[in-house]
Order: structure tokens, then sequence, then C-alpha cells
């Protein structure tokens, strides 16, 4: 039996590489500044948590390297990410995603 019913997931993508705001808090940690993206898209997530909708999350890694390839911050970490997202996304086969984190992109139509 096919039903009209949407399907929205819920993606907590707690991605930090990539963004580089440590030079805005002299005198504090840049690791922990740095990760402060992580820290937000775990609040969202607690914010958010009372839904009846799937909710997967994307492993990200919590290395602290800084490493610039091709002009991209961490750009090995978000490939790595990015294609671990694509593979939840593609699997769960939603019609909706709420992404809460932080999520440079993901160019595939599903």
């Amino acid at each position: 039996m096919k039903t009209n019913a949407s399907k929205t997931i819920r993606l907590i993508y707690p991605q930090w590489q990539g963004g580089d705001i440590a030079h805005w808090f002299k005198g504090l940690p840049k690791e922990e500044i740095s990760k402060g993206y992580f820290l937000g898209a775990k609040l969202l997530e607690l914010l958010t948590h009372n839904t009846s909708h799937q909710t997967l999350e994307v492993p990200v890694s919590q290395e602290f390297k800084r490493e610039v390839k091709d002009g991209v911050l961490d750009k090995s970490d978000i490939l790595k990410q990015t294609k671990a997202a694509m593979k939840l996304i593609t699997e769960s086969k939603p019609d909706r995603i709420l992404t809460l984190g932080r999520m440079l992109c993901v160019c595939r139509a599903l």
C-alpha cells in the first residue's frame, strides 16, 4: 500500500572542519574554539529532540590537524564526512532533510 506521507530525517552533522573562527577569539585555545561548531550541532539536537523523525548522525573526526589542501582547510576530513553523509542519506531515502549543524554541500540528486 502506497501512502502520500513524506519521510523527513534529522541529520546531525557536527562538522567543525573547514571553518577557522579561532582568530576572532584571541587568548583562547584554538582547538576548543574551532570545535564550537560541533557544540552548536549538539545543542540543536538537544533542542529539537522531541520529534518522530528518524535521527541520523554523520561521524565527524575530532582530530585537530588544520591542514590546507587545494585551498580548503581540512579538506580530507570534509570529504570523508560528506561521503558518510551521502551514504546515510542515500540509504534512508528521505523526502526532506533537517540538517542540524554545518554542512558545506551535498551536491547530488537522490
